[in-house]
């Protein structure tokens, strides 16, 4: 969401610069609106944000408020220096917006991952009668119980994005950011996670086929 910058903070900007300046001005923060809007449609179309829908759509109309806010201030401003400090403001909500769109596709991660682990805990509970019945030092035995130890980790951390997602203060964009960034690391560690459960669980059927 980046705006024109302004024409200059002095009494030497001339009426049509300041009219250009303020032109550009809208027209980008038109464009913001339009993708806060679609930032909505996304949030409220998406199932795994079922759960987040309020928080996030209550972020979202906040920040469309206070773009309406800068809007009018960009409106009526009459000189440089008003039209400056108007910009500035926009480029304050052009940094939560960002902020909110990464909180949103990590809850999204985070919901889809809780889904999941749900799906994957009664899988595991339905196959470990199965399992056990495999030879004692079986690599099915083994690989079933790493399974079951990412599975949960998995959930772990999505939990662990999830509670801290919920938490951030938008407005605070340095905190905000270094809670994104914490969040980035376990992302990575439920990527890691699941390419291992998706390893685990063939040697888990192969295993039970053969019964070793």
């Amino acid at each position: 969401m980046a705006l024109a910058s302004s024409p200059g903070t002095g009494a030497a900007s001339s009426p049509q610069k300041l009219a250009t300046a303020k032109h550009r001005a809208d027209v980008r923060l038109d464009r913001a609106q339009a993708r806060l809007d679609r930032m909505r449609t996304r949030v409220d179309r998406a199932k795994a944000l079922t759960a987040d829908r309020a928080l996030l759509d209550g972020e979202l109309t906040t920040l469309g408020t206070q773009l309406k806010t800068v809007h009018t201030a960009v409106d009526v401003a009459s000189t440089g220096k008003a039209l400056h400090q108007a910009v500035h403001g926009g480029r304050s909500l052009a940094a939560q917006g960002r902020i909110v769109v990464r909180q949103a596709r990590q809850l999204g991660v985070a919901g889809a991952n809780g889904a999941a682990a749900t799906k994957a805990a009664a899988r595991l509970a339905a196959t470990g009668a199965r399992v056990n019945a495999l030879p004692a030092g079986s690599y099915g035995r083994a690989a079933f119980r790493d399974l079951q130890t990412r599975v949960a980790d998995a959930a772990a951390q999505a939990a662990r994005v999830a509670t801290a997602d919920r938490g951030l203060d938008v407005s605070n964009i340095a905190a905000a950011v270094r809670t994104l960034k914490a969040n980035e690391a376990a992302l990575t560690a439920i990527r890691a996670d699941h390419k291992a459960i998706k390893a685990d669980r063939k040697q888990v059927a192969a295993a039970l086929r053969s019964g070793r």
